[in-house]
């Protein structure tokens, strides 16, 4: 099965590099990342455009600045997975979360799963929780 990963990117250089590496190391290989660059003045289309080269799994998207919420939209009609997931442009993600997260949703045959989080400030990690059903 295959997965498409949505990222808006904004002025992220600071942090993109280790954002896409977390995605690229993934356990389950399968996936499309689908990076939006929402009008950034940084170097973050640079960076983007070298690790395209590298990954074909990468696709790229340039808008004009709207917001996180355009660039998902963007991103989404782009996709050609079976199953969708975001990431925020500042994140790093564990290695096996989306093959976890995969297999819960074909285990229990549901369509929306989610996950908990740790928000990083300074050198203070705050674990978060997301709470569905």
């Amino acid at each position: 099965m295959k997965l498409s990963i949505i990222m808006p990117a904004y002025n992220s250089e600071k942090h993109i590099k280790s954002t896409i590496k977390s995605i690229l190391n993934q356990t389950h290989a399968t996936f499309e990342l689908i990076i939006i660059n929402d009008g950034s003045r940084d170097g973050t289309e640079k960076i983007v455009k070298e690790y395209q080269k590298q990954d074909e799994r990468i696709k790229y998207y340039s808008i004009e600045n709207s917001g996180s919420a355009v660039a998902r939209n963007v991103g989404l009609k782009h996709v050609t997975g079976d199953y969708i997931g975001f990431v925020d442009s500042d994140d790093l993600i564990d290695q096996y979360m989306y093959e976890v997260l995969l297999n819960h949703a074909t285990d229990n045959n549901v369509d929306i799963v989610g996950a908990s989080y740790e928000k990083i400030e300074g050198t203070q990690v705050i674990p978060e929780k997301t709470y569905f059903q």
